[in-house]
């Protein structure tokens, strides 16, 4: 069972005042060494627009996926990066968005697995190698979303590397960050519904906010309530995230909590789906 909230995000009233020509024309993009272009590199974590400017007022020139690797070619905007896909378009994204510490290649850091997918439930183990300066210090991780993925240290494993059991917790995309000694890598996790069992038909789903206007730069954060199911925390998902961005905030006596953040003009919707539906 799913809920909705509608997120409207206004631009400031002062907007009427200003210039006819748009505010964000006077963001030149800036020059960046050849250097810089060839080793600078991020991985997007979530699905992310690509804009033609430095700014949310910019056409969208494509969408990229989640775990996708980009060049940074400038990163000097304090919100927004420029940079260069794999098929070689320049673009700018939400430097929100952005693991600015990945790698394609770590010297430091290597990870045996690239992705993994499954349904949710599942449970997985990889390992993670230190190739260089390894003093018995295992990589710290994190995942992007706890409501979708979570992860966890397992041990080391002698003459190869060290241990992590990620679990797959409900329906949706996160990605695990894994650092040590200044290198990141990065392991993209999609999860699926799995099978229907008797747990999921039985939860309903409440939430305590029906609708959220603000302008950019604000939050909120709202409540879903959980009655039944499986137990696992609600999945959440924002339809423009160049509008509105939802995380997972924990949960306590009453239930779920999640934050919203309004990033730029225009709407949005949260769905908030429980054990997969």
């Amino acid at each position: 069972m799913g809920s909705v909230l509608s997120v409207i995000c206004m631009a400031a009233i002062l907007a009427s005042t200003l210039p006819a020509t748009p505010a964000f024309a006077a963001e030149e993009p800036l020059s960046v060494s050849e250097t810089a272009r060839a080793s600078a590199v991020a991985t997007t974590t979530d699905r992310l627009n690509l804009r033609a400017g430095a700014g949310s007022g910019y056409e969208v020139l494509t969408v990229l996926e989640l775990g996708a690797q980009v060049t940074i070619l400038d990163d000097s905007n304090a919100e927004w990066v420029k940079v260069r896909t794999s098929s070689g378009q320049e673009g700018y994204c939400s430097r929100q968005y952005l693991n600015m510490g990945a790698a394609a290649v770590s010297d430091t850091l290597k990870l045996d697995t690239k992705s993994y997918t499954n349904t949710t439930g599942s449970t997985y183990r990889f390992l993670a190698r230190v190739t260089a300066g390894d003093d018995g210090t295992a990589p710290t991780v994190s995942s992007s979303n706890t409501s979708v993925v979570t992860v966890t240290y397992a041990g080391k494993k002698e003459g190869q590397g060290y241990l992590y059991d990620i679990k797959l917790v409900g329906s949706g995309s996160a990605t695990i960050t894994v650092k040590a000694h200044g290198e990141t890598a990065t392991l993209p996790v999609t999860v699926t519904g799995g099978s229907s069992g008797g747990s999921s038909s039985n939860a309903s789903l409440s939430l305590d906010t029906k609708s959220y206007s603000n302008g950019p730069g604000n939050s909120y954060r709202f409540l879903a309530k959980v009655s039944g199911g499986s137990g696992s925390a609600p999945t959440v998902s924002s339809s423009n995230t160049s509008v509105a961005t939802v995380s997972y905030a924990g949960k306590d006596s009453r239930g779920y909590l999640y934050d919203i953040k309004t990033v730029g003009p225009g709407s949005a919707t949260v769905t908030v789906s429980v054990d997969g539906k």
